[in-house]
């Protein structure tokens, strides 16, 4: 680990506890596992089974899922720009949620799981360019 992934992460590992998100999430700063791997922010969360009948509770309980992304070397640095970049990884986080519950017709609109996912309209041109 460089000297400034190591900085950010001891840094960073006591910032996170500041932290609340909604019930049931956790976010934690783990160490990196290996020298040539960053720290990360892991955000973990007991979650409906999307798959299960009307969403319910599978027969074993809620779902564990968990989401994780490389701590940047500049978060000690930088720790007003801290809460932003965690506000992305939840927002990357919620994506991946919605779009393993929306539904047409009883089907998932987009798999995020699947090799080939629906394009989102950040994909499309812009208006006027179709």
């Amino acid at each position: 680990m460089t000297y400034e992934a190591q900085r950010a992460y001891l840094w960073a590992a006591q910032e996170i506890k500041r932290y609340r998100y909604k019930p049931g999430v956790t976010l934690e700063v783990l160490p990196t596992v290996g020298h040539a791997l960053p720290p990360v922010l892991r955000v973990t969360a007991e979650v409906q089974d999307s798959r299960a009948p009307e969403g319910r509770f599978s027969a074993s309980g809620p779902v564990k899922v968990a989401f994780q992304r490389p701590l940047p070397d500049w978060a000690a640095d930088y720790p007003n720009q801290f809460p932003r970049w965690i506000m992305s990884i939840l927002r990357e986080f919620e994506d991946h949620e919605m779009r393993e519950w929306l539904r047409r017709d009883g089907e998932l609109v987009d798999d995020p799981h699947a090799s080939d996912p629906v394009r989102t309209m950040s994909d499309l041109p812009p208006p006027g360019m179709r």
